[in-house]
């Protein structure tokens, strides 16, 4: 879930060890945590206390509000999936990712260290009963801010729940439009830089570089 690992590249910028970034589009199969002996090499380090921080941001491709009505996956009253589509591949692959990330973060608070989960202010994961559970963990806080005021071309509401202490620079409101007149909606497709057509919320998914740089500076 490291997607570009533009915060991991901002940590190391602050002098601090950061393990190498997981996700398979950046070092393929070996680092797919959907593959059980993955999961269980970072299980054990974890287990070992060799984690301080870790972070996930699971695919919201399939939990976003964003999503056409004609498109939508999920509601409030079916979180998992809607009846008819709980089938879909995106449905049961955030469902899995959920539930690993879950799992993740539990292991990393009972060694004691810090956790996080980014995902939309109003992401259906939220509402999942891996998300339930995530909230209920002792320590647990929900830190929401909009990513325009990092840089962002949207304003982009985000949830971080966590029970790090240096999350609170993330908690900022958009100026409005004296500051900021503008905002690209994130509803729709569009073509991206290689001409294919995708989500506006799939290209805005990185995290800006002034995000990422304010939250490393909070972690050193």
């Amino acid at each position: 879930f490291a997607g570009k690992a533009g915060l991991s590249t901002a940590v190391v910028e602050e002098g601090l060890r950061v393990a190498r970034p997981m996700d398979p589009e950046l070092h393929g199969a070996k680092d797919d945590l959907f593959k059980p002996n993955v999961t269980r090499k970072v299980l054990k380090k974890i287990k070992k206390k060799r984690v301080r921080w870790l972070h996930g941001a699971p695919s919201c491709k399939s939990f976003s509000r964003a999503r056409r009505p004609n498109a939508a996956l999920r509601s409030r009253q079916h979180p998992h999936g809607l009846p008819n589509r709980k089938w879909h591949p995106l449905v049961t692959h955030g469902n899995k990712a959920a539930n690993l990330m879950f799992k993740l973060i539990t292991a990393q608070h009972r060694a004691g260290g810090y956790w996080s989960i980014e995902h939309p202010r109003d992401s259906f994961m939220w509402l999942t009963v891996a998300g339930k559970k995530a909230a209920r963990l002792p320590g647990a806080r929900r830190v929401v801010g909009d990513q325009c005021v990092f840089g962002a071309a949207s304003v982009k509401p985000t949830a971080w729940l966590t029970n790090a202490p240096f999350f609170d620079a993330l908690e900022k409101k958009c100026p409005g439009p004296t500051e900021h007149p503008r905002h690209e909606p994130l509803v729709g497709m569009l073509k991206g830089p290689d001409g294919k057509w995708v989500s506006r919320t799939s290209l805005a998914a990185a995290y800006p570089r002034g995000l990422c740089k304010a939250l490393a500076q909070e972690v050193r």
